[in-house]
């Protein structure tokens, strides 16, 4: 239109040549707002995206870490019955090998044998006034030594048990070590995840208002042919820093586009007590 209004201009159709330029500056208005607005828009639009992306993210994280913790409190209080099964098991079997030992006999001093071998010597002699005192000496000598004795065996016993209660309780700690270095390492682990993904988004979210700050600057481009600061290059809704919002919310209810729902992969480990989707149990027929 330009080559016409110049052309108007020299004609001297002066008030045609101001119509034409009044209609052309209205309608460069009018393209610009659409164009310029309707960046503004998909701005806007991916504003409101990302906020939701980012919420959705936040709660499928803290989904993600309750479910780790329930998992773990209940691998721990497995882990608890199985060491208490085997505390009691180790006690009953104790117990059990010291009901077989019986109580044993009598084992005389070397002393005492003597008192015996003289009383049954002076028996034998008819000396019964010195076998009297011998008896004397023996029945005195043999409630402590029987004591003595019983009491070694006893002891012996209950050393055994202590020893026991010693190494359970050695063991004990070294199980309540073992369960405080995994759940702190759990609790690492999810703190960890916590500040990378709070630190993507935040990185996401200034990477997006840097692109929207220089897109906001263009200017707008009523001609057949734009810049390429208006053309979009491939993959450009995959990529690019202007679409975060749509990216981050498809990524978070899993699918890789928006049109496209995101597939687990084939080749990850294969967890048996949660098969995967559309997994097909086969049963052989019998013949």
């Amino acid at each position: 239109m330009e080559p016409e209004i110049f052309a108007l201009a020299n004609s001297g159709r002066y008030a045609e040549a101001k119509e034409m330029r009044a209609r052309l500056t209205n309608l460069r208005a009018a393209f610009d707002d659409l164009q310029l607005g309707g960046a503004a828009k998909i701005r806007r639009e991916q504003e409101e995206l990302f906020g939701r992306g980012s919420t959705e993210l936040a709660k499928k994280l803290q989904d993600s870490h309750t479910a780790s913790i329930a998992e773990l409190e209940d691998t721990f209080s497995q882990e608890a019955t199985k060491h208490s099964l085997y505390r009691e098991i180790q006690t009953t079997k104790l117990e059990q090998t010291i009901s077989k030992v019986e109580r044993p006999n009598m084992r005389y001093s070397k002393r005492l044998i003597e008192l015996f071998r003289a009383e049954y010597n002076l028996n034998k002699l008819k000396q019964y006034d010195e076998a009297i005192k011998v008896r004397r000496m023996i029945d005195k000598l043999l409630p402590i030594e029987e004591k003595r004795f019983y009491d070694n065996f006893d002891a012996t016993i209950r050393r055994q048990r202590e020893k026991l209660a010693e190494t359970q309780a050695f063991e004990d700690n070294r199980f309540e070590e073992k369960i405080k270095a995994i759940e702190w390492n759990e609790i690492r682990k999810r703190e960890r995840e916590s500040n990378i993904t709070q630190q993507r988004i935040k990185n996401n979210l200034k990477d997006m208002s840097h692109t929207h700050l220089m897109e906001s600057r263009l200017k707008a481009e009523m001609v057949v042919k734009p810049s390429a600061l208006w053309q979009h290059r491939d993959h450009y809704e995959y990529t690019s820093s202007s679409l975060r919002g749509q990216q981050l919310l498809d990524n978070v209810r899993g699918r890789a586009t928006s049109k496209e729902v995101y597939a687990e992969s084939l080749v990850v480990r294969h967890d048996f007590d949660r098969a995967p989707q559309d997994t097909v149990v086969y049963q052989p027929t019998r013949k």
